[in-house]
């Protein structure tokens, strides 16, 4: 793509890239280049004078699009290494389902039970191709293949690209064994709503809003918003096209395709904390009657409670300062706590620890359940195959703060803050 040809030349240092590729055979129009230099900016693989960042030096180093690099670098720093490799390079080969002339359905049906609840069809190639490895393990791989309309070829070649990576992670220092199933590498990788917040930090901003569910009554797929198009589907592939009920107003998808409609070929639903920790630039704005307007990127819109959101505002800063000094540093230990403590850390461990403790909470006891039913009677669609429109999010669930040092981390309750 024109953004890796874009990172190889800064990190080649050859100037700026517009002028340098204009002296190409068939140079890609300038604004093909800005596009690909913003991409990379909002990737945070550039700065703002398009200089190579820390991580984009590591990114130009990685052979996958630098969204997929940047995925790959986050799964490793937070501890869940092995699916998001199975996702990075099922994204950066093809993914493994074969499709038979008249056998779709069958195969929409395997990559529905494949997802195992889950909103994604990210999920379905994790899940797949675990399968295949208990299969191998099993003895009985061609009928598992068979089975799940999978290719054995693919399989092998994602595997083989997972060991690529997993070397190239060794070599910069972010895993200490250069394999996918590095233990310390993997202590989270059981977390699928961790996962899903690296999926975000890889794939930002390529996300969608929800803005219309269907009726119970109709088979149309849910209506979709990005920054750029208003109207947006699902790709009838993805296991979301046909659902009713869905977790969150929001998913972060790879690849959009043009047919009849715009369509997001693959997409999984995330949560607003995952949008608020990974995604882009966050902005706090108070608003009226005790509420606080949480932007990224001044278009995706999130309310909380007044306070919250500078709290949410300030663990973000740490988390990317964190973040920061390991990709600056890749072999600085960066483990989260397994409990809070009770007193305040009195080491740099034990900060950064509790601070991951607290983010990883967040993420994983967020639940924000979207139904046709949940939305007031004034939403109501005026077509008759949607059940209602979606306005702005809400923050489902609100931290409390707690404090150590001159610094805030938020501790998860189950019951939301009232505004005060």
């Amino acid at each position: 793509s024109l953004n890796e040809v874009v990172l190889k030349i800064k990190a080649l240092k050859q100037g700026k890239a517009e002028p340098f590729l204009a002296r190409a055979m068939n140079p890609p129009s300038p604004f093909a280049v800005r596009r690909a230099i913003v991409s990379l900016q909002q990737l945070t693989a550039l700065d703002e004078m398009e200089e190579l960042t820390p991580l984009g030096a590591h990114l130009a180093h990685l052979p996958v699009e630098p969204h997929i690099g940047k995925m790959i670098l986050f799964g490793a720093m937070l501890s869940c290494l092995d699916p998001v490799l199975t996702i990075a390079a099922s994204l950066g080969f093809k993914e493994p389902f074969q499709y038979p002339l008249n056998r779709q359905r069958e195969v929409d049906r395997i990559r529905e039970r494949l997802s195992y609840g889950e909103e994604s069809d990210h999920a379905v190639l994790v899940n797949a191709f675990k399968g295949w490895e208990e299969s191998l393990a099993m003895g009985n791989e061609h009928r598992y293949c068979r089975d799940h309309f999978l290719s054995r070829s693919t399989l092998k070649m994602i595997a083989q690209m997972k060991g690529q990576f997993a070397a190239l992670l060794h070599n910069a220092g972010f895993i200490k064994v250069a394999s996918p199933f590095d233990i310390d590498a993997n202590r989270n990788s059981d977390n699928w709503k961790l996962v899903r917040a690296v999926l975000v930090a890889g794939l930002y901003p390529h996300v969608a809003k929800v803005t219309k569910l269907p009726s119970r009554k109709r088979t149309r797929p849910p209506l979709l918003s990005t920054d750029s198009f208003k109207r947006v589907v699902f790709h009838v592939s993805s296991i979301n096209a046909q659902k009713k009920d869905l977790s969150s107003g929001w998913l972060v998808y790879h690849k959009m395709v043009k047919t009849a409609d715009i369509c997001i070929y693959d997409a999984t639903l995330v949560t607003p904390y995952s949008l608020l920790f990974f995604g882009g630039k966050l902005k706090r704005k108070e608003s009226r009657g005790g509420v606080e307007v949480l932007l990224v990127d001044d278009w995706i819109k999130i309310h909380s409670p007044f306070k919250v959101g500078y709290l949410i505002e300030d663990l973000r800063a740490q988390l990317d300062e964190v973040l920061r000094r390991k990709i600056i540093s890749p072999t600085m230990e960066l483990r989260a706590a397994e409990r809070r403590l009770e007193t305040a850390p009195s080491t740099e461990e034990e900060k950064v620890g509790q601070l991951l403790h607290s983010i990883i909470d967040l993420l994983t006891n967020e639940v924000h359940t979207v139904a046709p039913e949940d939305l007031p009677e004034s939403a109501g669609s005026a077509d008759g195959d949607y059940d209602a429109e979606f306005g702005d999010d809400w923050m489902p669930a609100v931290p409390s703060p707690g404090a150590y040092g001159d610094k805030v981390l938020l501790t998860y309750h189950g019951s939301p803050v009232p505004p005060s």
